[in-house]
């Protein structure tokens, strides 16, 4: 259970704890850093998907023209992607916004299930553009030792971030046993910077 975060609400409140890098006026997604009990809820996107095919991320996706909040965004994709209706899960906070590949800003949104993982795994629905579902323990999670790390040379050099989602450490809604993702990319840079921004202080925890 979270306690304490104090996360802004607001696209204004977020703006005011990101420096000139991240304009954050100039969103161009959101998705949901859901919380599943005490653990961090991922899909799969289906091999199907014209771009990041079966890659592992959070539910969420680019915002509508008529969408002005990240929030819209955020439930609107959490209710077309999974089944469940927007009452299914609560908001607690915007977090640091990320920069895509192709240099689109997404910005996370936490939010908990308000349910069991037995019912979210039983009663999810996949619209298509996803094929499994990874539930992986916030503790595993925030150990340094789980994560690994590759420096990536283009205009400017930066480093990209991956963390195995094993079977034995993670729960699936289809995998088999023995069998394991990667989480990395942007999806990845969202929870270290979930960790090292937001969970600074022992006193937040899950």
């Amino acid at each position: 259970m979270i306690n304490n975060l104090n996360l802004p609400k607001s696209i204004k409140e977020l703006s005011s704890i990101t420096n000139e890098d991240y304009p954050v006026e100039k969103w161009s997604g959101a998705v949901v850093m859901l919380l599943v009990e005490d653990k961090f809820a991922f899909i799969r996107r289906s091999e199907t998907m014209p771009s990041h095919k079966g890659q592992i991320g959070f539910i969420g996706g680019h915002k509508q023209d008529n969408e002005i909040d990240p929030l819209d965004t955020a439930i609107r994709e959490f209710c077309e992607e999974s089944g469940f209706v927007s009452s299914k899960i609560k908001t607690l906070g915007l977090t640091q916004p990320v920069w895509t590949s192709k240099r689109q800003l997404i910005i996370p949104i936490l939010a908990k299930f308000l349910g069991t993982e037995s019912e979210f795994l039983t009663r999810i629905k996949s619209n298509g553009e996803w094929d499994d579902i990874i539930l992986a323990p916030v503790s595993y999670l925030k150990e340094e030792s789980n994560w690994t790390n590759a420096n990536v040379v283009s205009e400017k050099p930066y480093a990209v971030y991956f963390c195995p989602l094993t079977f034995e450490e993670c729960r699936f809604l289809n995998n088999t046993v023995g069998s394991s993702y990667v989480l990395w990319g942007a999806s990845a840079k969202m929870v270290l910077n979930f960790f090292q921004k937001h969970m600074v202080n022992d006193k937040n925890s899950f």
